[in-house]
């Protein structure tokens, strides 16, 4: 089956289109240029101070690279300077290496990997660590009760309590 226009070949009017083009440069569209990726942002800070060793976890806009080419903790500065462990959760990059009841001024740094970006700017925070809050509890064992003959004592745990007065009825 063969295509006519005015008498014409299809293929007859084509052709002479082709090579205008061709003879003008016309070119396929060129592609832009990828987009930046977006910045890093820090938008709050969550302290857990209730436990063993104090946790300081920065929550960011995006997540954090989990295995950077560079250690995490390269990133991190802090005043006065201590080793921090630095470990990323999802969006969180959590740091482990506080005292109780000190002050410190924690800068992350410009370059702090995210997976799809970077912080774009050193960032500070002045974050106290206070003191752990009092606790106590009885320390029994994991049956929960205490023996009834030959026992050494009332085991108890505290922290940061200094004396308890105990009456046994």
């Amino acid at each position: 089956m063969r295509f006519a226009f005015g008498g014409r070949s299809l293929t007859m009017l084509i052709l002479p289109i082709a090579v205008l083009c061709a003879a003008q440069g016309v070119r396929a569209a060129e592609p832009a240029p990828p987009a930046p990726a977006p910045a890093v942002e820090v938008s709050r800070y969550e302290l857990a101070a209730n436990q063993d060793t104090p946790e300081l976890c920065f929550v960011l806009s995006g997540s954090v690279a989990r295995r950077p080419a560079t250690p995490l903790e390269s990133f991190v500065a802090t005043d006065p300077a201590i080793t921090v462990t630095a470990t990323p959760r999802n969006d969180r990059l959590c740091l482990t290496g506080f005292t109780f009841g000190n002050d410190y001024t924690v800068t992350l740094k410009a370059g702090l990997p995210g997976v799809a970006g970077a912080l774009p700017k050193d960032t500070q925070f002045r974050i106290a660590i206070p003191n752990r809050p009092p606790e106590l509890a009885f320390a029994a064992p994991e049956s929960g009760l205490l023996p009834r003959i030959g026992g050494d004592g009332l085991p108890i745990r505290s922290v940061n309590v200094p004396k308890i007065d105990v009456q046994i009825f």
